[in-house]
């Protein structure tokens, strides 16, 4: 559960990733078993930047009176345990993993405050080595999508892939929540999406392990209106513990950006090249695209692009740049004005046309793209960062590519 730390991004993908335990595992590094018991040791692999590193945590926990000021321990189900905590006797058991890894995340970046506010999409990166992706609900592109049937279907597609999802409510503060019961400027985990007896619903988790949707399929709902057969099919629980159950018109309704982390089989290519957008002397609003580079494709194959700013966060001065990730028909020469140019395929994480003031973003590329030789062009707003940004361009694909 969140405690004071206003870190609900980071705590609602960590339910998301824990829940594919072949993610899970690599978050954890394995340490001398008797030396753990004796001084607390974890380590604890994070992605930062494209780079797996390992950060070494203690299991000392901030504490205030009964309870942990930040992520709070979970009480180890068993009959000592509760009767421990039931006595009063202080014995009972707890599992902190949450914490630990809160921790490791605070000391990556310097500390608990650092930690404040976020996108769920960086920690699913940091968490996964993988990449992660916005959609906008009220994009009009995303809203044809939702209409149409087509979001869903891709929702259905991603989880069979074990893509990993959660979503941001709409802006606002987290003191404030709906009619329905959602909290707003809040990020919840999607922990389930399932198509059963026509209904499309989305299983969905408050990191704060209470406050729930209050609507049609709600806790309530299902006691009152839903049938037994789709109780069971659900595999519902009746508890007050942040989890509930909410239909895909309500969750588009309520919901205002959907986060995604495609995570690609391990057979798949992945080549990583880095760059430097440098702030344009004069007009620091002019956009930067002067570093690009040329995608080589033999045959069709699955692809997807993304380009990753360097994580700022714990930084003296949080320079962070808007960006967006442009690809063309490479037509033997750069691409003079990449702003300008009609691109075959650009990132969407962004409203139409808009750059995007994320960590990442990307692009799919498909088969679509027949044999030949593409240009990429990751863009960048330098008007509020600093002089210069590093980033990184990573190629996810079925079959080798060569990027140069």
């Amino acid at each position: 559960k969140q405690g004071a730390l206003g870190d609900c991004w980071l705590l609602a993908a960590i339910a998301t990733v824990s829940t594919q335990p072949h993610l899970w595992g690599r978050v954890f590094q394995f340490v001398d078993v008797a030396e753990a018991k004796k001084k607390g040791i974890h380590a604890i692999r994070l992605c930062v930047d494209g780079t797996w590193t390992t950060v070494v945590v203690d299991d000392q926990i901030p504490w205030a009176g009964k309870g942990a000021i930040f992520a709070t321990p979970v009480p180890v189900v068993g009959e000592a345990s509760e009767a421990a905590a039931a006595a009063g006797t202080g014995k009972e058991k707890f599992k902190f993993w949450v914490s630990i890894i809160e921790k490791a995340f605070a000391k990556r970046h310097s500390c608990y405050e650092a930690i404040e506010a976020g996108f769920i999409t960086d920690a699913l990166t940091d968490l996964t080595g993988q990449t992660s992706e916005s959609f906008l609900l009220d994009n009009d592109e995303v809203r044809q999508q939702v209409q149409s049937g087509k979001l869903w279907q891709s929702l259905i597609r991603w989880h069979a892939s074990k893509y990993l999802m959660g979503a941001g409510s709409g802006a606002g503060s987290d003191t404030d929540t709906t009619d329905s019961g959602i909290v707003l400027g809040h990020a919840y985990s999607i922990l389930d999406v399932v198509d059963v007896d026509g209904l499309h619903l989305l299983k969905m988790r408050n990191p704060w392990g209470k406050g729930e949707w209050s609507g049609q399929y709600s806790d309530e709902d299902m006691r009152k209106n839903q049938s037994r057969r789709l109780k069971a099919k659900l595999r519902w629980v009746d508890a007050d513990d942040g989890t509930f159950w909410i239909s895909f018109r309500d969750f588009a309704l309520n919901f205002g950006t959907l986060y995604i982390c495609r995570t690609f089989p391990d057979e798949w290519s992945k080549e990583t090249l880095g760059g430097v957008w440098k702030k344009p002397v004069g007009d620091s609003s002019v956009p930067v695209g002067d570093k690009q580079f040329v995608l080589t494709l033999d045959r069709p194959t699955d692809l997807y692009i993304s380009v990753s700013q360097q994580d700022m966060r714990g930084a003296t001065k949080f320079d962070q740049a808007k960006i967006m990730l442009k690809l063309f028909e490479y037509k033997g020469s750069r691409v003079s004005d990449p702003v300008a140019t009609r691109e075959l395929i650009r990132s969407r994480d962004g409203k139409e046309g808009e750059f995007c003031d994320t960590r990442q973003v990307g692009l799919e590329g498909g088969k679509m793209l027949t044999p030949g030789s593409y240009a990429v062009v990751p863009l960048a707003e330098m008007d509020s960062a600093g002089d210069k940004v590093n980033f990184t361009l990573t190629v996810f694909s079925k079959h080798p590519v060569k990027i140069e």
